[in-house]
């Protein structure tokens, strides 16, 4: 998971996560679940190997607008507030534009190498070295 119920208490208060979840640790999980879920599949274009073991602040943030948004959908479909409306706007807005490649994330080890070059050739002939060893 790239959030947890910790991450979420710093964000909001535990009164108001607790209005959100009625005290249910397994609707949080189930909610981050399906929000790091909806994150995985806009990566899935840019990056091989899911869930990110090291996400950056972006991607939380991402997972979390999504959670609190999924939160308040299932209690206030009709009135959900706006700025959580926004954030979630905001999170799915970003991911699409990570995975049309308008932004880079910030896990670079995580990203495929597609562009560069494996094996260095000199003046055109067989190559002499790649990543792994000489030839």
């Amino acid at each position: 998971m790239y959030i947890d119920k910790n991450y979420f208490l710093t964000r909001i208060s535990s009164d108001k996560l607790n209005e959100l979840t009625g005290g249910d640790d397994n609707k949080l999980n189930q909610v981050i679940s399906t929000a790091d879920a909806i994150v995985d599949s806009y990566l899935r274009t840019k990056i091989n190997v899911l869930p990110l073991s090291n996400p950056d602040a972006n991607i939380k943030d991402c997972s979390y607008n999504i959670a609190i948004y999924k939160l308040h959908e299932s209690i206030q479909y009709e009135s959900i507030p706006e700025y959580i409306m926004n954030g979630y706007d905001i999170a799915i807005n970003y991911l699409k534009d990570v995975a049309s490649g308008k932004v880079q994330l910030t896990v670079l080890d995580e990203i495929p190498d597609e562009n560069i070059e494996t094996s260095i050739t000199k003046f055109g002939y067989k190559p002499k070295y790649d990543r792994d060893k000489l030839l």
